[in-house]
């Protein structure tokens, strides 16, 4: 089976939306209402994805995609954080998802090990963060299990102006060579 790691093309909106709102679905449930679950539209994400993709959107990210036999089974969003805040360089994790029910086949391994080995490369960046949900247990061993640490930095997360759950930073510092 031929598979790669890829950046995401404009042509890649509508595989990019199917893998987010199935992977939403699967892994929010009980963590998010199931209305914002039930109510994700492929075709509007697939619209934002397309927009982002072509340079449209205000919202700028680096985007890759797993493909296996030519369908889009895995999506990485990263970029640089904008948080003046903190003193030292850092790049954010913004999305992983994977589908379904391929959760645990070592997708998401193969996505965030290529995203730390590119950042060691760029030696632009000391520290990684994310953001998941406090009750995502899965998540949080995943990213555990890959070298990152609870900073005890906490934001609400907002949809639609309601605050739906909390959410913890995550944080990896990158090895300098």
């Amino acid at each position: 089976m031929s598979s790669a790691i890829r950046i995401a093309k404009p042509e890649d909106a509508e595989g990019l939306a199917f893998v987010r709102v199935s992977a939403w679905k699967a892994a929010y449930r009980g963590l998010l209402p199931d209305e914002i679950l039930d109510n994700l539209d492929l075709n509007k994400n697939a619209d934002r994805f397309r927009e982002r993709l072509e340079g449209r959107s205000e919202y700028k990210a680096e985007d890759w995609v797993y493909e296996q036999e030519s369908q889009i089974i895995g999506w990485l969003s990263w970029r640089p954080c904008d948080d003046e805040s903190h003193q030292i360089q850092i790049a954010e994790l913004a999305a992983l998802y994977v589908l379904p029910d391929l959760f645990g086949q070592g997708i998401g391994h193969a996505l965030i090990t290529n995203f730390l080995k590119k950042l060691q490369e760029l030696a632009s960046f000391d520290t990684v963060q994310l953001w998941v949900l406090e009750k995502n247990e899965r998540a949080i061993n995943f990213y555990e299990n890959h070298g990152f640490r609870d900073s005890s930095e906490r934001k609400d997360l907002i949809i639609n102006g309601q605050t739906l759950a909390q959410e913890l930073r995550y944080e990896r510092h990158l090895e300098t060579e």
